[in-house]
């Protein structure tokens, strides 16, 4: 911790400094600001592809998962029950692709509507 007459100084007395907590803290309120958009998407397989789409890159976008699904699940909102679900319905509509840690989205030939209604 540092005394706020002390940081207030620092940060007159170095401009960078200054910018580079300006550019942490936009970055903070836009991470915030995206998961709750994600928690507003009420479908479960949607919410998934809208994280995906926030993480992937590359041509085909790509991810290579750094943690388990049950981790990302509480980070945007559902339970870990709810995010293998919606997982296997985005595969069997050909929405992504999940192999050795790495999820690959595709535009997909099928829509989630049709992959749910097979797993009645």
């Amino acid at each position: 911790m540092i005394p706020k007459p002390d940081l207030l100084a620092a940060l007159e007395d170095n401009p960078q400094a200054a910018l580079a907590l300006a550019r942490g803290l936009a970055s903070h309120v836009r991470d915030l600001r995206s998961r709750l958009e994600l928690r507003n998407i009420r479908s479960a397989p949607e919410r998934v592809v809208a994280w995906l789409r926030l993480q992937v890159s590359g041509d085909p976008p790509m991810l290579r998962l750094d943690r388990p699904w049950t981790e990302i699940a509480a980070e945007i909102g559902l339970t870990h029950e709810a995010i293998y679900r919606a997982l296997a319905v985005l595969e069997r509509a050909g929405r992504l692709v999940r192999e050795n840690g790495v999820v690959t989205l595709s535009a997909g030939s099928g829509t989630i509507e049709d992959a749910a209604r097979k797993d009645r």
